[in-house]
């Protein structure tokens, strides 16, 4: 049997300090990935970034969202069923799906970028047809990533509206989808990382995305447990949070490491143009002075 989610009143007001995170965490997230996006268009290159990292990314936001969307069903079903019921009031005691609803979107069209300047060129050492391998996988993935939460979906309502489970069932599913999405989001970030660490430096990857990301991603986590929300829906981000600040670290070492050689370089240059050797004229000197 199915429960009334109607209990005479729907809207229960938010305070201002809940709206003002849920806003905080919203702009921070489609700002981060605005970054992201200026990066790659600007290079015109997606090298450095994993598809794997993306589709899974895709995945497990989708599969989060769908899983918040069956637990708080109810708060959902009451902008239909009160007539009474506001577009800023629907808004206002939706804000933790809509928050959720952020981050996938800004993935899938990341992804599309990645695709769009996906870098067709091998890479060192690297064969044409590993490169067309490594595109056709990128475009699987994507496909994957975006259908299943989907099927995922229409199942559960399917299931629930045509009576064949009820709302304690519905809430089991919803929160397995969860644990599903929180064991999925360790392979979010490892393989990035992986790519990272074989490339040596940041390649297409964001610094100051992940820098916004990652306290974004403890916030969302704090956000949702003061909002009531099930420990399957918050638990993935807790864990992007924890992979992105290895990231971060990471590209701070490379970033230093090739600070440290530039300098190394421009001491020895200097000490080469002091150390009196003689290079047959002046003007071959200006040269290599301009040259270095």
């Amino acid at each position: 049997k199915k429960t009334m989610p109607f209990n005479g009143v729907c809207f229960h007001e938010p305070s201002s300090y809940t709206i003002a995170i849920a806003c905080v965490l919203i702009v921070g997230t489609i700002t981060s990935y605005i970054t992201q996006y200026v990066v790659i268009v600007r290079s015109k290159s997606s090298e450095g970034l994993n598809w794997l990292s993306l589709s899974t990314s895709v995945l497990t936001g989708l599969l989060t969202l769908v899983n918040a969307g069956i637990l708080n069903w109810e708060t959902l079903i009451c902008c239909r069923i009160d007539p009474q019921y506001t577009e800023s009031q629907c808004f206002a005691d939706n804000l933790l799906i809509e928050q959720l609803a952020v981050g996938p979107l800004c993935t899938v069209i990341l992804y599309i970028l990645f695709l769009v300047y996906f870098p067709h060129k091998p890479r060192f050492g690297q064969k044409k047809k590993e490169k067309l391998r490594e595109y056709l996988w990128s475009l699987i993935g994507f496909s994957f990533a975006v259908i299943v939460p989907l099927l995922v979906c229409a199942m559960c309502f399917v299931l629930f509206y045509g009576h064949f489970i009820t709302s304690h069932t519905a809430f089991i599913y919803g929160q397995t989808l969860g644990m599903i999405s929180a064991v999925l989001t360790f392979f979010i970030w490892a393989p990035q990382i992986w790519t990272t660490y074989q490339l040596g430096e940041a390649g297409a990857l964001s610094l100051p995305m992940l820098i916004l990301q990652a306290p974004g991603a403890f916030m969302s986590v704090a956000y949702q447990i003061l909002q009531g929300a099930n420990w399957s829906t918050w638990a993935p981000y807790g864990i992007a949070g924890v992979e992105q600040c290895v990231l971060i670290i990471m590209l701070a070492y490379y970033w230093w490491r090739d600070r440290k050689k530039v300098k190394i370089t421009a001491v020895e240059t200097h000490f080469i143009l002091d150390s009196g050797l003689e290079f047959g004229s002046e003007s071959q000197r200006s040269s290599i002075e301009t040259d270095f």
